[in-house]
């Protein structure tokens, strides 16, 4: 059963949604060297490296490849091979803002799919009310942004879209797993997804890299460890503990911090629209991640004479 979210909690949503903030643009740097075929198997097998030493101190991860692998392969396409290629695909034409900013759809398809696939995990007025917020940031955003190239774009917006939604339902399937920790979890994910790529990036691409600089192999190795293998041991957790819905309606916080950091980082411009954007969201991570204080008094007793 999942729980009313902590401080600790909290705090991991936000430090999660800087983290994958970053990764679309470390993407952009990354995919100036590789293709996304081979930014993808890199990403997983990389995050996989990262984990697997904890991994196997555990005790349960034969049991966990054994009894639920076809859920975990399941998950790894829907989790890792997919939405990866999708993303990598996506930002050769259109910048990490843009990128970053269409993965905004998520907590509404969230919020539906929980509901409809969990028993504890329901829709509710404030949950709503945090979409809407969440959402409306989001768009204030998306109608701000002028860094998207026009060839393709309508293609690519659809591409990270669908990986959106492909993180929404891998989502709901990793609260079907019980019994495995959430590093056991991740680390499983992580290697179906690497094994299964090798053989195709070995046919397609190959694993010569011409064009790679530091910069790209730094950015590959930040994105296997950090947005990956680190961060999808937070995301197994936070959604077992709080939930799918609560969970994504933190991640607005994703397309903010990606638009923020790609202006640092690449010298995006920042707006009075991106600002307005950040608080409309932040709000709506505190109205979904705290209950109301009213208190509904008990029906009253009644006595016989």
């Amino acid at each position: 059963m999942i729980r009313q979210p902590t401080a600790i909690d909290i705090g991991l949503l936000v430090a999660l949604a800087l983290i994958w903030g970053s990764a679309f643009t470390a993407i952009e740097v990354a995919i100036a060297g590789v293709s996304p075929l081979q930014l993808t198997t890199a990403r997983a097998a990389i995050g996989c490296v990262v984990l697997l030493p904890f991994a196997l101190a555990g005790r349960d991860w034969a049991t966990a490849i054994v009894r639920n692998f076809r859920l975990i392969t399941a998950i790894a396409l829907l989790n890792v091979v997919l939405p990866f290629w999708l993303i990598a695909s996506a930002q050769a034409t259109i910048t990490a803002g843009a990128t970053s900013l269409l993965m905004g759809v998520g907590p509404l398809l969230s919020l539906i799919v929980a509901h409809v696939t969990s028993s504890d995990d329901r829709i509710t007025v404030r949950k709503v009310l945090a979409v809407l917020l969440g959402g409306t940031g989001v768009v204030l955003v998306t109608l701000g942004d002028v860094g998207a190239k026009e060839e393709g774009r309508l293609l690519a917006s659809a591409a990270v879209m669908a990986a959106s939604a492909c993180y929404v339902a891998s989502g709901a399937l990793a609260r079907r797993i019980t019994g495995v920790s959430s590093i056991v979890l991740s680390t499983m994910v992580l290697a179906v997804s690497a094994v299964a790529l090798a053989p195709i990036v070995l046919l397609v691409d190959g694993v010569a890299v011409a064009g790679a600089t530091w910069d790209t192999l730094l950015a590959l190795v930040y994105l296997g460890a950090v947005p990956t293998g680190f961060a999808y041991l937070l995301r197994y957790h936070l959604i077992r503990t709080v939930g799918l819905s609560r969970f994504s309606i933190g991640m607005n916080l994703v397309p903010v911090s990606g638009v923020l950091l790609g202006a640092m980082v690449l010298g995006e411009q920042i707006t009075a629209v991106m600002l307005s954007a950040l608080l409309l969201v932040v709000s709506s991570l505190y109205l979904a991640t705290t209950t109301s204080r009213v208190q509904v008094p008990p029906p009253p007793t009644t006595k016989g004479p």
